[in-house]
């Protein structure tokens, strides 16, 4: 008996051949736009005109509160073309694998670094094919809070089918992510339910007359926020980093340090 690494790749199953050149692929575009991001210049598509890192030209509002402007900056620019681009793909990466696509989007950065502006200035650009439901997380949000808060926003089908209301797809935007109580097994049980909906599409119903049943949820896309875990400040589980895109925001301190 011999590895399959160990044969010639001539003779290596197809669904492996092919697995492993997908994952190649993503590998290597992830670490060009990666590189691209860090060194603040265009990834070369052979639009560079298009590609800059420029942000959209900002038009004051008609009526102009200064605490509520949301002016875009290069660093906010590079943040939503990666939600842009993973909320394209398909919700199942593989549907004989049952494996769900990467959509969903985690902003991590200390105070100050616009982690929810950039949200917020992400959803003023969504289509009328979208809708957003923005929940904040605390120290006391439970469970039950997180899935009566997707409930509220989505509508039955079929039989235990559901999706966001008019055949919408919902963008959920959870903030201060990492703020939910950690028990003694140093487990997050809100972020739990948060993981299990993101990885099964779906959870289990409350309601006394069917509890226990399985409810599918899918048409979700979520973006997350969360301060750096330092300074007696939680993380989040592993399980949960999984399923997400981690995007890191520097603050202006640490880019001037970087340049110095």
């Amino acid at each position: 008996w011999i590895s399959v690494a160990e044969r010639p790749v001539a003779s290596w199953p197809r669904e492996i051949v092919i697995r492993l050149h997908e994952n190649l692929r993503i590998k290597t575009e992830w670490n060009n736009m990666r590189a691209s991001l860090l060194v603040g210049k265009p990834i070369k598509t052979g639009h560079e005109k298009e590609d800059k890192w420029k942000p959209a030209e900002w038009k004051p509002p008609k009526r102009l509160v200064f605490s509520q402007l949301l002016i875009p900056t290069a660093d906010s620019t590079r943040a939503e073309y990666i939600m842009e681009k993973l909320r394209t793909l398909d919700e199942m990466r593989s549907e004989r694998r049952k494996e769900v696509g990467l959509l969903n989007t985690l902003l991590i950065g200390g105070a100050g670094t616009a982690k929810t502006s950039i949200v917020l200035m992400n959803q003023a650009g969504l289509s009328d094919d979208y809708s957003f439901k923005r929940i904040n997380f605390s120290f006391y949000t439970l469970p039950h809070n997180f899935q009566e808060s997707i409930d509220s926003e989505v509508e039955k089908k079929n039989a235990k089918n559901y999706r966001p209301f008019r055949d919408k797809k919902l963008v959920v935007f959870l903030d201060d992510f990492s703020m939910p109580q950690v028990n003694e097994w140093n487990d997050q049980i809100t972020l739990e339910i948060t993981r299990q909906l993101i990885d099964f599409r779906g959870f289990y119903f409350l309601d006394k007359e069917e509890r226990g049943n399985p409810k599918a949820i899918t048409g979700l896309q979520f973006l997350a926020a969360m301060n750096h875990p330092t300074n007696g400040r939680n993380d989040v589980p592993n399980r949960i980093k999984r399923p997400v895109i981690d995007l890191g925001l520097r603050s202006e301190e640490h880019t001037s340090e970087l340049q110095s």
